[in-house]
């Protein structure tokens, strides 16, 4: 159930996207092309490669925690495609527990409580640097 809400959508963010090579930030003069395969694109945050489900209805990108996904699905659950697992770091873990944390609530009254995060994305040969994204 919870792989339908692993979520991303591709905003105007793109347009700050640029060539990975490069180390200088550039805006893109080329159409950016994304493979979806199966209603799925594949991300890499932070130097985790991760595949999600393009959903062009939600606002934000959004992963699963992956230390819960495999607690509650099993060990290496998040290697199934689609599974959508982020793994925080354990110099700087995601902290559900402290402060009050965004909720956002779909049409079918699921909930999601987020941990937001900055860093690394690279999305089909693009890359953004301190790129904001949810934890859930």
């Amino acid at each position: 159930m919870w792989k339908a809400f692993v979520t991303v959508l591709l905003q105007p963010t793109l347009s700050s996207l640029s060539e990975v090579p490069s180390s200088e930030a550039q805006t893109p003069t080329e159409p950016l092309t994304i493979p979806v395969k199966e209603g799925f694109v594949t991300v890499n945050v932070d130097g985790q490669e991760i595949g999600l489900f393009l959903d062009s209805g939600y606002p934000d990108l959004t992963m699963l925690d992956g230390h819960w996904y495999e607690q509650e699905y099993g060990k290496d659950a998040c290697k199934e495609p689609g599974a959508g697992c982020y793994f925080c770091p354990e110099d700087d873990p995601c902290d559900f527990e402290g402060t009050e944390l965004p909720l956002t609530r779909f049409g079918d009254n699921t909930t999601l409580k987020s941990v937001l995060r900055s860093g690394s994305l690279v999305l089909a040969g693009r890359q953004a640097a301190d790129f904001d994204f949810s934890v859930a």
